[in-house]
């Protein structure tokens, strides 16, 4: 917050002085010019206003301090610290929305965890069953070779099926493993954020 206040105030400060704002009468702008010779003078070419300029009394006395624009650089750094700054306010208006304390939180993470471990099991115990039925297919194959039988096409079409289902359904629970790992990780970032939120308040 702190960095962003110095920020809104520097591009305040480096805006140039628009016709409502009060200039003393005489007063006299300091700038360094091209050359890089510094100049006094009742006015103060358009050119050399982003480079930042002091506005003087008559009696030489500096009235105010404007400093150079900032660079693109800057200014793309200013704009990303805003918008982190407006997404935290919101991940923490959306976590004061949901829950009221950190217990609320661990008990959503168990809810969800749970679930994905439910969905989990179900998954293994599909691929179990896909694997007993490859695997009885693939003697029943063994056994018509071993007779002296060609292996019957059905059962080479419902094999190759089979495999591939048993490639779906292993990449699926490797995808819930992942899911379960990140639902933790997320949720213990979240009851990290509200720790620091109840802190503040």
């Amino acid at each position: 917050m702190r960095y962003l206040l110095i920020v809104t105030a520097a591009l305040m400060l480096s805006a140039p002085l628009q016709a409502s704002e009060e200039i003393p009468r005489g007063a006299l702008f300091r700038y360094v010019n091209d050359e890089g010779v510094q100049v006094i003078s009742q006015s103060i070419p358009p050119q050399y206003v982003g480079s930042g300029y002091e506005i003087l009394s008559r009696s030489g006395r500096v009235i105010r301090v404007v400093p150079p624009a900032p660079t693109e650089e800057e200014r793309a750094k200013m704009q990303s610290a805003e918008r982190e700054r407006l997404e935290r306010e919101e991940r923490e208006r959306e976590l004061r929305r949901r829950y009221s304390s950190v217990a609320d939180i661990e008990a959503a993470s168990r809810r969800s965890v749970a679930e994905l471990q439910g969905n989990l099991s179900i998954l293994r115990g599909n691929l179990n069953s896909v694997r007993g039925q490859i695997e009885r297919l693939e003697t029943q194959a063994a056994n018509q070779e071993r007779s002296g039988r060609e292996v019957n096409e059905s059962v080479l079409t419902n094999l190759e099926t089979l495999r591939r289902e048993e490639r779906d359904l292993e990449r699926q629970i490797d995808q819930r493993r992942t899911d379960i790992e990140a639902t933790r990780e997320s949720y213990e970032e979240d009851i990290e954020f509200f720790e620091r939120i109840q802190r503040r308040r």
